[in-house]
């Protein structure tokens, strides 16, 4: 839900000043401030978004861009065009391991 939720926000010029601010996506439907910090890792994670700027407090918000699409650069990043990577997602390897550990196995199946 994050991930389209910033989608929504790009315009055709701003990637890279996405907000993922709780105060915005309380009104969109977020219902705990630990389930959008999770999105926001997991997405970070998986590539699919980039931190373009690290948030302070207290009222400086983080941004994001989705690294589909090309940065458009603002002098208030902390990154630049050289800095990022274009379709990092593309190098995601899911930990295969891990998700056949947490899937559970049928008794009844033959090895």
């Amino acid at each position: 839900m994050l991930l389209l939720e910033l989608a929504v926000q790009y315009k055709g010029h701003n990637n890279g000043d996405l907000s993922g601010a709780w105060s915005l996506m309380q009104r969109r439907g977020f219902r705990s401030k630990g389930t959008l910090t999770k999105a926001k890792r997991e997405l970070m994670h998986t590539g699919l978004i980039v931190e373009t700027r690290m948030g302070k407090r207290p009222n400086k918000a983080s941004l994001y861009a989705l690294t589909w699409l090309a940065l458009d650069e603002q002098p208030k990043f902390d990154i630049t065009t050289k800095d990022y990577q274009r379709g990092l997602y593309k190098l995601y390897k899911p930990n295969t391991e891990k998700q056949m550990l947490s899937t559970p196995t049928d008794p009844n199946d033959s090895p």
